[in-house]
């Protein structure tokens, strides 16, 4: 929303945070049969809000810098 917001476009950052909790995300269904979901949904929502924070602040930057990454 902060790169829409300012810049009046979709900013997405592809950074190893965000691709690590698509995989986290992609198998939690998966481990539900092996580990209860109360221990492993908490890890999978940290790890979430850890990435968001990190691209907050990298769009963050990137406008108050003016470079362009897409």
């Amino acid at each position: 929303m902060i790169g829409f917001v300012r810049r009046h476009t979709l900013t997405a950052v592809h950074s190893v945070i965000n691709k690590v909790t698509g995989a986290l995300l992609f198998i939690l269904p998966f481990t539900i049969p092996i580990i209860n979901i109360r221990y492993t949904a908490p890890l999978v929502c940290i790890v979430a809000i850890v990435a968001a924070i990190t691209e907050s602040r990298t769009i963050l930057n990137t406008i108050r810098t003016g470079e362009n990454h897409e």
